[in-house]
């Protein structure tokens, strides 16, 4: 009776780890369900610029609906420096970002499922006399920042929904316009642009557009993205000491990027159709990219494998991480 009855249990312990851990699996698996989402540097063509330091008005905003989307927990949303370098690879600034066709091309290389990009209609600091009894005239300044924004699919490239966000606050008192110390130059995230009354018009503006992108969302399934392609060519020429590759700043290549190069030694085929089902290769060197034109890169050898001499049609691959 006494084994039967630790067997019963130890039964009962199994089934019970295997719940949890099939629990502990939802859990993992729910984590990985978000939408995947990156925002636009916004663009300001429609705002007087009032502010006369190069304060990039247009990426803290986005910045600032970045930081709302990560604190619903809905979203995996892609980092403000991945995003940047993405586009300086693409060679876009503020031109092009409002066309959904550019975006899903931006898109597709980061790997996302949704973008985020729209134009910021009113950023301003407006002081205005206003008649108070006993006090008399008083300065009130007001504070604005009106957004509009597109939801726009990666997939289709389609503009999902249009949406738009609008913030304003008010301060009273004795020319508080100057009082409130020189905003340019000031982080978005920092605490003294928060606590000034255009960053909580800013703020308002940012979290009504995020609400609205949660509520659109709310019945989006999130897409399986394929990680995006590794940065691979061919070694086109070998001259001395130098390397030439197919690939250029047009894919991507910079200077100081390191590739690995690799050498085909076997072919497996599959007996029946002669289809080439495996290819094994190894690898023979690494190279890294000293001179970089628009469709092909100049390198050097920084690492070559024993009796190992790099060829024509040898594959390069860009090494991760770099």
């Amino acid at each position: 009776m006494l084994k039967n009855r630790k067997w019963i249990a130890g039964v009962s312990l199994v089934f019970v780890l295997l719940l949890s851990g099939g629990f502990f699996l939802e859990i993992a698996n729910a984590a990985e369900k978000k939408i995947r989402i990156a925002v636009m540097p916004l663009d300001m063509h429609q705002v007087k610029r009032w502010w006369t330091s190069n304060w990039d008005v247009g990426d803290g905003i986005a910045e600032t609906i970045t930081i709302e989307l990560v604190n619903t927990g809905e979203f995996t949303v892609v980092e403000r420096t991945q995003l940047q370098k993405v586009l300086d690879e693409q060679q876009l600034g503020e031109e092009g970002v409002l066309d959904p066709a550019t975006a899903a091309r931006v898109g597709k290389i980061l790997g996302v499922q949704l973008m985020l990009l729209g134009t910021v209609t009113e950023f301003s600091l407006d002081t205005q006399k206003v008649n108070v009894p006993i006090l008399g005239k008083v300065d009130i300044t007001i504070a604005r920042c009106v957004i509009n924004a597109k939801m726009v699919s990666m997939e289709t490239a389609e503009i999902m929904a249009a949406m738009k966000g609008e913030g304003q606050f008010d301060r009273k008192g004795f020319a508080l316009g100057g009082a409130f110390g020189d905003l340019q130059g000031l982080s978005f995230s920092s605490r003294e642009f928060r606590d000034h009354i255009l960053g909580q018009a800013t703020e308002v503006a940012a979290k009504q557009i995020v609400e609205q992108t949660v509520e659109k969302t709310a019945d989006l399934e999130p897409m399986l993205i394929p990680e995006p392609a590794k940065l691979s060519g061919i070694v086109a020429d070998v001259s001395d000491d130098e390397i030439t590759i197919n690939v250029g700043s047009k894919a991507g290549v910079e200077v100081g990027d390191i590739f690995e190069v690799y050498r085909k030694i076997k072919e497996i085929k599959d007996p029946e159709t002669g289809e080439v089902i495996m290819v094994k290769k190894e690898k023979i060197a690494e190279i890294e990219i000293t001179e970089v034109v628009e469709s092909a890169s100049v390198a050097r050898v920084v690492l070559l494998g024993q009796d190992k001499e790099i060829e024509v049609l040898d594959e390069v691959v860009k090494q991760e991480g770099n």
